[in-house]
């Protein structure tokens, strides 16, 4: 209940900021959408041209296999730096780059957010490993990580399964990694809403008080309300993604740098429209969620 009013979820817990996911007193929300840089490539460089004012760069596109190459274009409100866990470990099994070059990389770009390096917990990424070992040796990297603190470290929170989520988001109180933005990991993933959305209930419910970043959200889970609502932040490389056939080959994207500026224009302007309006858009408790 808030203010008299009776929510969908039970009582209120007023220190709870979303523990009522359906409360009809809490206002719309917009998240800030980072945008995914594709590679250091002279596209990215025209993104800047008032398109975009968040960015996020993973570490994973700007490694030469030696050292960490400059590219990030100036001119965004907002930069985030991912670590690359996926497609590191994708490729190589580890991160090939400890913890100083890291650093280094992050002393050169001032990024305003920096994510610890996580180990993703994709069956593609394991590397043989469990899921609950990959959750605690990407915390422990995360432990060095915070150890420098002038960094805006940003701690992920990863997993599976919800369960999975829920050991991680343990850990991490007891280890006292929590940072001021999370990210929660291993979403873009997911073939189904509800997934998404249990995983963000379960994060919520141990970090009240943290705002909330979510990697791989694409337009099929910022329409959820839910999903929206409980995101201070989130990012997207899906407008990279399509079936391009050039001379009998298949394409991410369009091989003309105009025809990858006019992609991205077109994935930007739906996202801006959704975002517009929120406002609109019916509340919690009107929308068909299904079960959670």
């Amino acid at each position: 209940m808030a203010n008299g009013i009776e929510c969908f979820d039970g009582p209120c817990i007023p220190e709870m900021k979303f523990a009522c996911e359906n409360c009809p007193m809490k206002p719309p929300h917009k998240p800030k959408m980072f945008y995914g840089m594709i590679g250091g490539t002279g596209t990215d460089k025209k993104l800047n041209d008032g398109y975009v004012p968040y960015i996020i760069v993973s570490a994973a596109s700007m490694w030469t296999g030696k050292k960490f190459k400059r590219w990030i274009p100036p001119g965004h409100d907002l930069k985030f730096i991912d670590s690359g866990g996926f497609a590191f470990f994708s490729k190589w099994g580890e991160y090939p780059f400890n913890l100083e070059k890291y650093l280094e990389l992050a002393d050169r770009e001032r990024p305003d957010f920096l994510a610890t390096r996580d180990y993703p917990c994709e069956p593609k990424a394991r590397s043989g490993r469990s899921v609950r070992n990959r959750i605690d040796d990407g915390l422990g990297n995360a432990q060095e990580c915070l150890m420098h603190d002038a960094y805006p470290w940003v701690t992920v929170i990863q997993g599976y399964h919800v369960d999975d989520y829920q050991y991680s988001c343990q850990r991490i109180k007891d280890l006292g990694l929590q940072t001021e933005l999370m990210a929660v990991g291993s979403l873009c993933i997911r073939k189904r809403l509800v997934e998404v959305r249990r995983i963000l209930r379960t994060v919520r419910r141990n970090f009240p008080n943290q705002h909330l970043h979510g990697f791989g959200i694409d337009l099929r889970f910022l329409r959820d309300p839910y999903i929206r609502e409980n995101l201070w932040s989130c990012d997207t490389q899906a407008w990279q993604f399509g079936d391009y056939l050039v001379e009998g080959k298949h394409y991410h994207l369009p091989a003309c740098e105009l025809h990858k500026l006019a992609r991205f224009k077109e994935y930007k302007a739906q996202v801006d429209q959704l975002l517009a309006v929120v406002d609109g858009i019916p509340r919690l408790e009107d929308a068909q969620h299904g079960p959670y």
